[in-house]
């Protein structure tokens, strides 16, 4: 007589789909939301043989569930440990080392990004690949490992895990894409028949996102 398997307790019946809790999620935002993208200055220093990737401008744009337009928030950041952009960073996202001589650094420009999450209670922020989360979460290391400016208040920038990457959710519950491949955004553009391309801005580029998930 064959052996019967014993139960683990855990069945495929139960099993949380959480592309579609997501893709839900978006279909019918219960509160306001908002599209986050940034653009770092990242490659490597040839001096130092070092890895560099700080972020140089963060846009957002909020919404409510309706995906009526609420505000738009774009700033440029400036760097803490490599004052010289790439060329090749300057030349894609059209951001120089000059520009960011006197903006605000990533300690101030995140609280000020916490302080509208509050302000217009928003609940799940998105971004297109999970690049954006990432250097947000190493950005704000940086500032605590170098106590840059407002370091003390990093605890409070609880926006950062708030921070969702839809690329697979969209690529392969609506696209049909297999596995966990995903396309970049200036597929997603063209696939929702926006007449111009991805720009490399922050803030153009969250609001493309914006556009094409609304």
């Amino acid at each position: 007589m064959p052996k019967k398997k014993k139960f683990s307790g855990y069945t495929n019946k139960g099993r949380r789909d959480v592309k579609q809790e997501i893709l839900e999620e978006l279909m019918n935002p219960d509160d306001n939301i908002a599209f986050l993208d940034a653009e770092f200055n990242a490659g490597m220093d040839s001096a130092t043989g070092e890895r560099i990737c700080e972020i140089i401008s963060v846009g957002l744009v909020i919404c409510d569930g309706s995906y009526n337009g609420i505000k738009k928030y774009y700033s440029l950041v400036n760097t803490v440990t490599r004052k010289k952009i790439f060329p090749v960073i300057s030349q894609m996202t059209g951001i120089t080392s000059d520009m960011l001589i006197g903006q605000p650094e990533f300690g101030e420009v995140s609280g000020k990004i916490q302080e509208m999450v509050k302000k217009y209670s928003i609940k799940k922020i998105y971004t297109w690949g999970a690049a954006d989360k990432h250097s947000l979460l190493g950005e704000k290391k940086l500032v605590r490992q170098l106590k840059a400016k407002d370091y003390q208040y990093a605890s409070k920038w609880t926006y950062i895990d708030m921070c969702t990457d839809i690329s697979e959710v969209i690529s392969s519950k609506i696209l049909g894409i297999k596995g966990n491949l995903t396309i970049n955004m200036e597929n997603l553009m063209f696939v929702c028949k926006m007449d111009k391309k991805q720009e490399h801005n922050a803030l153009s580029d969250a609001y493309a996102l914006y556009k094409c998930i609304k």
